[in-house]
């Protein structure tokens, strides 16, 4: 449907945790944009109370400007339109969604992708942070010795949205995703931290120092490197009953606890992601060989079994798979035998997660902290 002489109004569907969601796209194309190659494209999010054509109206003047494709879609879930795209765990996969529709329709330089949002939530600072974390992961994976741990690598991102129980407060969510990928924003696990937080504000340095200025944005993608310190700052409300029962954070007001976390990267560890230094998992492009002739299979890993829980214990009981052609070196393949395996949990801090990071400052008290695990920047705000 045709708005205006630049904007088209698309009604589609979004397909959204295994169902279909109706949404509403709108696209404006300048007068200034060569159709004849392809186009970059701003896709933009609304804040709350709004919707798809108010974000258009705010953005249309830049990417006029600009020469950019404008695109809009509004928030799939009508009821909760009032709270913006923040509202849902997957809004970002929402988003995503929506940028696969308008590349599908439109010409789009896929190298010249931006994402535009507000991100405060009703007039409070609301950042997110998007990292690939080493070492200090919760969700258990099945690894190649088919044993369930915590994976050694995964996404990490901590996200804000509004309350549903409380307008004035927000929800902090962690995600966890071990099949991490150059869209190091979406998919995974959602984890509830806490449902009432007042604020949470992040500021990175290039430098260390007083006169060092703070930068809202980082993106290790384009700068290669790591900001050399990261300031954190979390606000959050006091239930009733645990009022005045904490007395080692600072008093704001009464009723609210105020952290301020500054994490401070060696010099050395701020050039990790240079070329020539990074140690970046590369996807094979070919199946692997067997380094002996003579190598069996490894012992498969059990079926569809039962699992019980324990309180840090994860027992497993049925049947083997196959053996894997490629195991251990010199043992003949085999099928794994029935039985049943207690595979202990290490808690949430993991036993070689760093303590002093981002992850740590939320699972204080959770788990053991050790020494060996480092967490990597990714894309933060």
């Amino acid at each position: 449907e045709r708005v205006d002489e630049h904007t088209l109004r698309y009604r589609t569907s979004l397909w959204l945790q295994e169902s279909a969601r109706a949404a509403e796209i709108l696209v404006r194309v300048p007068a200034g944009v060569d159709l004849s190659k392809p186009a970059p494209l701003l896709l933009v999010r609304h804040v709350a109370g709004g919707d798809g054509a108010s974000a258009l109206r705010q953005w249309a003047p830049l990417a006029d400007r600009c020469g950019l494709v404008l695109a809009a879609p509004t928030e799939t879930y009508e009821m909760y339109r009032k709270d913006g795209w923040a509202y849902m765990p997957d809004a970002a996969d929402g988003v995503l969604e929506a940028l696969r529709f308008v590349r599908r329709h439109h010409d789009i330089d896929e190298n010249r992708v931006f994402l535009g949002e507000d991100r405060d939530i009703v007039g409070t600072p609301a950042d997110r942070i998007h990292m690939l974390v080493a070492g200090s992961t919760v969700f258990p994976v099945r690894l190649d010795n088919d044993e369930l741990r915590p994976a050694p690598y995964a996404e990490v991102s901590y996200i804000l949205k509004t309350s549903r129980e409380n307008p004035n407060l927000l929800e902090l969510w962690r995600r966890e995703d071990p099949l991490f990928d150059k869209e190091l924003w979406r998919g995974g696990n959602y984890q509830l931290l806490s449902k009432r937080v007042r604020f949470f504000d992040v500021n990175y340095y290039e430098d260390l120092g007083e006169e060092a200025e703070p930068i809202e944005n980082w993106d290790s993608a384009e700068k290669k490197t790591l900001p050399r310190r990261i300031k954190i700052e979390l606000e959050l409300e006091r239930s009733a009953e645990t009022h005045n029962a904490l007395v080692e954070v600072e008093e704001v007001g009464g009723r609210t606890e105020k952290y301020e976390r500054h994490i401070v990267f060696s010099q050395d560890r701020v050039n990790i992601l240079n070329e020539g230094i990074a140690l970046v998992p590369v996807v094979p492009s070919e199946a692997p060989t067997a380094e002996n002739a003579q190598a069996g299979g490894g012992g498969g890993g059990g079926g569809a079994g039962n699992v019980q829980r324990g309180r840090n214990t994860i027992q497993t009981t049925g049947p083997g798979g196959p053996g894997r052609p490629n195991g251990g070196r010199g043992i003949p393949g085999m099928g794994g035998g029935r039985g049943a395996t207690t595979i202990p949990i290490p808690g949430l801090g993991g036993r070689s997660g760093g303590g002093g990071g981002l992850d740590g400052l939320f699972r204080q008290g959770t788990g053991g902290g050790g020494n060996r695990g480092g967490g990597g920047g990714g894309r933060g705000r």
